[in-house]
């Protein structure tokens, strides 16, 4: 099928993806994408410290921008006002530190500890929708 996603890693995934439309490819792997990564984002929002709320609150599991033959999620923090502290952006400050304040690293371990079993889940969502469709 021509301009199929290729997903790489997983030939059986791949094989199957390739004989469906393009809508319904994109659909089976944005769902269990995200699926994946709420994983990602449900650790880093524990791990996060929390002084206010706002850090917290701005933790966002997002779209990546869209292009033809890219599909892909983020766990990002969405910038707001008040994160400039002073010569500091405060979400780098915390996972980090600077100067004299030790890191508190939330983003990183979270997705350390999680992209193994994250990509597991991901893969074997894609496994049983691409059944699911298929028998249809």
């Amino acid at each position: 099928m021509a301009g199929s996603i290729v997903v790489t890693g997983v030939k059986e995934i791949d094989s199957r993806m390739k004989t469906l439309e393009r809508k319904v490819q994109r659909k089976i792997l944005v769902q269990n994408m995200r699926k994946g990564m709420k994983l990602v984002l449900e650790d880093a929002l524990l791990r996060v410290p929390v002084l206010s709320g706002l850090l917290k609150k701005n933790i966002k599991l997002r779209a990546m921008k869209r292009k033809r033959n890219r599909v892909g999620l983020l766990v990002q923090i969405q910038p707001d006002p008040g994160f400039v502290k002073g010569e500091y952006w405060y979400p780098a400050a915390v996972e980090y530190g600077h100067g004299t304040v030790p890191p508190h690293p939330f983003m990183r371990p979270a997705y350390d500890l999680n992209k193994e079993h994250s990509r597991d889940l991901a893969m074997r969502g894609m496994l049983i929708s691409l059944e699911r469709e298929v028998k249809t």
